[in-house]
């Protein structure tokens, strides 16, 4: 493995957190707005929920051949990860459960697919699930910015542990490095709460 690689993973992975920490906020944010929100997915030629009629054709054609791997090999974690991704790329939530607690199941460890579960289960209204997936994450990873950014919205905002979301937010804050929107929006969660 080469230097160039590494730093290529690491940036697609700090990436990939980024946008999914992006899309964890922004949804808090819009439902905090819109409270009596309610999302209603219709199906469309038999098409499973989350998935459109106009889906790109090889983009199908990419699922249908994860899908036929795992037929042939059940626990293969990068299948099992990578179609839990797709389901959430389409937000299509129920779905990605199935794959992203296999592949849990494949390697209990794995930050990227215990981020998603937290992001699943938040987007489910499962909130005391999503806590735990982060408390979990917390206890291997207790310095991470982005864990504890998130669990301190949760707490915040849909548990009633302002006290608690707070200890999350001056954590974030400390760690967050010089990722200056992380900061920035911590920051005004803690001013919010009144700490």
């Amino acid at each position: 493995m080469t230097l160039d690689s590494v730093f290529g993973r690491k940036t697609v992975l700090t990436v990939s957190f980024v946008v999914l920490a992006g899309v964890f906020a922004a949804s808090v944010g819009y439902r905090m707005l819109n409270p009596k929100l309610e999302k209603r997915m219709e199906r469309r030629g038999g098409m499973a929920p989350g998935m459109t009629a106009g889906m790109p054709a090889e983009d199908m054609a990419g699922l249908k051949a994860t899908m036929k791997l795992l037929e042939e090999e059940p626990e293969n974690f990068k299948a099992l990860k990578e179609l839990g991704s797709a389901f959430m790329m389409m937000q299509a939530w129920e779905r990605a459960v199935p794959f992203l607690e296999r592949a849990n199941k494949v390697r209990p460890d794995d930050r990227e697919v215990l981020m998603s579960l937290g992001i699943v289960r938040f987007q489910q209204k499962r909130y005391h699930d999503a806590a735990a997936v982060y408390e979990g994450l917390l206890e291997k990873h207790p310095q991470d910015a982005l864990v504890n950014f998130n669990l301190g919205i949760i707490y915040k905002h849909f548990l009633d542990k302002p006290d608690t979301a707070a200890d999350l937010f001056r954590t974030a804050i400390r760690n967050a490095g010089d990722d200056k929107d992380m900061v920035e929006r911590a920051t005004k969660e803690l001013e919010s709460i009144g700490h």
